[in-house]
């Protein structure tokens, strides 16, 4: 029988890997039988950026596209912080927590509330600070389920220790990547931590196009300023006279949108690259596409990397914590580059432009590689960890 889950996320109307991974998560707990209801803290548009199954149900705590006793309040307590900061500031929500100025004390106030009234048979929260919530705050008798899409490194040190005190009171830890959940164990029961990593979308390998592959290099995500967009940019212009017959075209959206530009235009790269907004669209570009470049300064998981080795796509990343080292096998299924070194990305670049026999190594490891994260395999270890812990219980 099915149980009535409730997945807890930020903003599940915003276009982001967590979002991405919310509505695979989401859709593969609906294909095996769960009641499954998500809830937005923040909604800032009305149709969601990814497809959800026609069953789940979707609510939000505070919905700004409509003016109601929530919204209003919401907007009305952030103004007065702006000016009595100590009277509206969140009081139970981690400082540390990186959206910090998103709350008010009235927001985590709807929060708390939503989690002590739950009528669910199990909740899994997707945020750190929501975590910490949801141990604290909701009923004894659901069952806690907490996934990370955040490096654990990457918190600070004060947030660690909460995440340490307040984990060992979920049921379940789950972790995208083998070294997140070895920091896990260290501090908490190992039988609590599993790795369940993120998958493609249900049916990517069915989506195909008879467009021929050309010489575009492309990249996706926030421009803000852990995904290095900056630092493409610069590899690029070290070695623009050597790719003139390229193109590269980088999707997103964000508040270093116009920094990004400007470096564009400064050194007089608009001939190559190309700023274009957020797309549904990124299968079928990947198609048409050679090369897919990560140059994150930090990144917990990757999952567009899977999806550019699974449209035949040569993968650069930067060897930054934790998820591109994970996923790619230097040389094998995509080519990694120091952290943050422009002539290095540069190089790696140059190397599978220039051997065509690399080019084709790549492309067929990566391919072969991405099958690991297919919808139905992913879906299956969801299945029997839920199953596992509804026998521990």
């Amino acid at each position: 029988m099915g149980k009535n889950i409730v997945i807890l996320v930020h903003n599940v109307y915003y276009m982001g890997g967590t979002t991405r991974a919310v509505t695979n998560l989401a859709n593969m707990l609906d294909d095996i039988g769960h009641n499954v209801t998500i809830v937005s803290v923040f909604k800032g548009q009305r149709d969601t950026f990814f497809k959800f199954n026609e069953n789940i149900r979707l609510e939000s705590l505070i919905d700004y596209t409509t003016l109601n006793q929530h919204s209003i309040t919401e907007i009305i307590n952030k103004k007065i912080r702006k000016i009595f900061t100590q009277w509206s500031y969140p009081q139970y929500i981690h400082p540390d927590e990186p959206g910090i100025n998103q709350f008010s004390r009235y927001s985590e106030a709807l929060i708390i509330r939503f989690l002590k009234h739950l009528k669910c048979d199990m909740i899994i929260s997707t945020r750190a600070s929501y975590n910490l919530l949801v141990a604290q705050y909701a009923p004894e008798h659901v069952i806690k389920i907490a996934q990370e899409h955040m490096l654990f490194e990457k918190h600070s040190q004060a947030l660690k220790e909460s995440i340490i005190k307040y984990y060992s009171k979920f049921d379940l830890v789950i972790s995208l990547t083998q070294k997140d959940k070895d920091i896990y164990e260290s501090h908490l029961t190992s039988s609590k931590i599993k790795v369940i990593p993120n998958a493609l979308p249900k049916g990517y390998f069915n989506v195909k196009t008879d467009k021929e592959k050309s010489n575009i290099i492309i990249s996706a995500g926030r421009f803000e300023k852990e995904k290095g967009f900056d630092l493409l940019i610069k590899t690029i212009a070290l070695i623009k006279d050597d790719i003139r017959d390229w193109k590269v075209n980088i999707y997103g959206d964000g508040k270093e949108k116009a920094v990004l530009q400007e470096l564009i235009e400064k050194n007089n790269l608009n001939e190559i690259i190309t700023l274009h907004p957020t797309t549904k669209n990124l299968p079928t570009l990947l198609e048409e596409s050679k090369i897919y470049i990560l140059p994150s300064r930090y990144e917990g998981f990757g999952l567009v990397l899977i999806e550019a080795m699974a449209k035949h796509n040569a993968v650069v990343a930067y060897g930054c914590p934790v998820g591109p080292l994970e996923l790619i096998n230097d040389e094998v299924n995509g080519l990694l580059a120091q952290a943050e070194s422009l002539t290095d990305l540069s190089n790696q670049i140059l190397k599978v432009i220039n051997n065509q026999s690399l080019f084709n190594t790549l492309q067929h490891n990566g391919f072969e590689f991405s099958k690991k994260f297919e919808y139905e395999i992913i879906r299956n270890l969801w299945k029997n960890t839920i199953e596992s812990v509804n026998k521990t219980l």
